[in-house]
């Protein structure tokens, strides 16, 4: 385990000192134990909770800021240790380490076995070379390619990765993972490269002599049973050239057309001698044929140049813009129209209704959200609470506009109607019709004469509402004969 030591104010002079050369190199004499976490702290001068020390205690330097530290007890106590404490011969307490109590302990040890520790102590500055520690015959530093010590074999899959330089790797896995120098060069070995980076000719067989046949077709072609890889094999069908790759020749996908020409030219379309082609000898386009864009492709022209071929792309804001007709969308493009779908309202997001609303769902289909109206019968019931009353059915209630007319008051079962008439006080009483019935009753009738009854002669004529129905009201008058116009205001439901 690797412990990284506080050392404390004294033990850093002792330091100073060893390091300025007025003093000898820091010699570490004893280990002491402790069973009581504490902190680990440079003032501390004496170990907190100490109850042994060892002074079989022994060290190296491992590197120049790492101690490797051996310390044996072989007595027959029992304890357990939560920190340690290193002393100088001079009994100075040169530097702690403690686990808090959550870390609980650092080793500990039973009666019936003896306590051998061993730990790499790390410092925060290259310190070790001015350390010493007592003789020791069982110090057991890391191994290093310099220095003698313990160090882990490596296993297979360490010897696998060639990463891990700190262990060891033994004769038995070099031969499971090397070849052996008995096999180079050998039968059955491994040939060695020369000094161009190739295989020698000393190492490598005879070459087979190529053969050259000609067949007529080929099944001609897989009856050859003396051909061998390397071979060639002239069709004579298709005028090609074939070479045998592997072995044997009786199978087609062994043979593979040689492209380099079978046999010297002898003559190009046909002709010889000192040969000019045009475009027609060879099936070529005429340079005067052109090349031209459409749709959304744009430029071209003669084949008499290199032309190029043009498709516009368009850009993230003309995609989402939805305009122009004369562009690709492309996939860059495209990503900020799929982002904008990406952010838009999921599938299942409902559309729910309340009160009045009727209808929706999830968003999966078309939805639609309905407001039932309530008729001119449903207004004038006055019962309905699941319809909303439109203008129109208002305007359908019980109502007429005029001189003589009724109107019911929206939003409630009051019905005023209004009108007029002629009345003589000879009649004594005469029956006028309202505009039409009251739906249910009639609760007052209100008049105003438009002319004198007695006129102006007496004054003991009068007029007034004797009765009342649903449909009618009385008018009762007396005196004279005189005639007199009123109107009259009824209120009822």
């Amino acid at each position: 385990m690797k412990i990284p030591l506080t050392i404390t104010q004294k033990g850093l002079t002792a330091l100073i000192d060893a390091e300025a050369g007025t003093t000898n190199a820091v010699r570490i004499a004893e280990i002491g134990l402790s069973s009581v976490p504490f902190i680990n702290a440079p003032t501390l001068e004496a170990l907190p909770g100490e109850f042994k020390r060892l002074d079989s205690v022994g060290g190296e330097a491992a590197a120049e800021n790492i101690i490797h530290l051996v310390a044996e007890d072989g007595s027959t106590d029992a304890y357990d240790v939560t920190g340690i404490g290193l002393f100088t011969d001079g009994g100075v307490l040169f530097a702690v380490f403690s686990h808090n109590a959550e870390e609980g302990l650092i080793f500990g040890k039973s009666e019936s076995t003896a306590f051998l520790f061993a730990a790499d102590i790390t410092f925060q500055s290259g310190v070790a070379e001015l350390i010493e520690f007592g003789d020791s015959n069982f110090l057991y530093p890391p191994a290093t390619r310099d220095k003698k010590g313990v160090a882990y074999l490596a296993s297979d899959a360490d010897v696998a990765a060639g990463v891990d330089d700190e262990k060891i790797v033994t004769p038995k896995q070099l031969a499971d993972h090397f070849i052996p120098l008995a096999q180079r060069g050998v039968a059955n070995g491994v040939a060695p490269l020369g000094p161009d980076n190739k295989v020698p000719p000393a190492y490598l067989g005879a070459v087979d002599s190529i053969d050259t046949f000609t067949v007529a077709s080929e099944a001609a072609m897989l009856a050859l049973a003396t051909a061998g890889p390397g071979d060639f094999a002239r069709r004579t069908d298709e005028l090609k050239t074939y070479v045998l790759t592997a072995a044997p020749a009786s199978v087609l996908g062994n043979w593979q057309e040689f492209l380099s020409p079978g046999a010297p030219v002898r003559s190009v379309n046909g002709e010889i001698g000192d040969i000019v082609l045009d475009a027609a000898d060879v099936g070529a386009a005429d340079v005067a044929r052109q090349i031209l864009g459409g749709g959304l492709v744009t430029g071209g022209g003669s084949m008499a140049a290199d032309r190029t071929l043009t498709v516009a792309i368009a850009t993230a804001a003309e995609t989402l813009a939805g305009i122009i007709n004369n562009k690709a969308v492309t996939p860059a493009s495209l990503a900020s129209v799929l982002a904008l779908l990406a952010a838009a309202v999921p599938g299942a997001r409902q559309i729910l209704t309340a009160g009045l609303a009727t209808g929706g769902g999830a968003l999966t289909a078309d939805r639609t959200i309905t407001v039932p109206k309530a008729t001119a019968a449903d207004v004038m019931a006055g019962t309905d609470d699941a319809k909303a009353v439109t203008v129109a059915a208002l305007w359908g209630t019980l109502r007429s506009i005029g001189p003589s007319g009724h109107i019911l008051l929206p939003g409630t079962p009051i019905v005023v109607m209004w009108g007029s008439g002629t009345h003589n006080v000879s009649h004594a009483s005469k029956v006028y019709n309202f505009p039409t019935s009251f739906p249910a009753a009639c609760w007052h009738v209100f008049t105003s004469l438009y002319g004198d009854p007695d006129t102006n002669d007496e004054s003991d004529e009068f007029f007034y509402v004797s009765s009342r129905s649903q449909a009618t009201f009385t008018g009762t008058t007396g005196g004279d004969n005189a005639s007199f116009p009123f109107g009259f205001l009824a209120i009822g439901n």
